[in-house]
């Protein structure tokens, strides 16, 4: 009978063991691909300019980032001044099959300064989106009366 049931505790927590690596399993092969398309409408024309078009691959529930641009070194002293593309958030997914974006987009440019040499100026807009996405659907954002954001989530390939 000590046997019959040390047996049956054992087969029911290897079930419950394989179970659990199923599960993390499937939770570390759901990857998304999240694309992002920042568009700015130029005043003077109707030309479209695309500020940036980061696509980012992550695993669902794990915070995400991207850094694409660079430094420039003061000319007065002090700390480098980062300019270009900084893109962090996560993707979570919801009970109904949508999943829930929340990211925060960085976008630094280095403006030129011709009539003061020894200044330096990285203008930075950013936009912080907290939304709700239907996977394969694109979503249009509007950021301000010229300028949009362009979101959409979809599966990725298994390979």
């Amino acid at each position: 009978m000590m046997m019959r049931q040390t047996c049956a505790f054992f087969i029911a927590g290897m079930v419950a063991f394989a179970c659990n690596i199923a599960s993390a399993q499937e939770q570390a092969a759901k990857l998304m691909v999240l694309s992002i398309k920042v568009v700015e409408k130029t005043a003077d024309s109707d030309a479209l300019k695309i500020l940036a078009q980061p696509v980012i691959t992550m695993p669902v529930g794990e915070p995400f980032s991207l850094r694409a641009g660079s430094q420039v070194k003061p000319k007065s002293g002090g700390e480098a001044l980062s300019f270009g593309m900084d893109v962090t958030g996560t993707l979570e997914e919801g009970r109904t099959g949508a999943v829930q974006l929340s990211v925060k987009i960085a976008l630094g440019a280095l403006v030129s300064q011709e009539d003061e040499p020894d200044t330096d100026v990285v203008r930075t807009d950013v936009f912080e989106i907290r939304t709700i996405l239907q996977p394969g659907e694109l979503k249009r954002i509007k950021c301000s009366a010229t300028e949009w954001c362009e979101v959409r989530v979809t599966p990725a390939q298994s390979p």
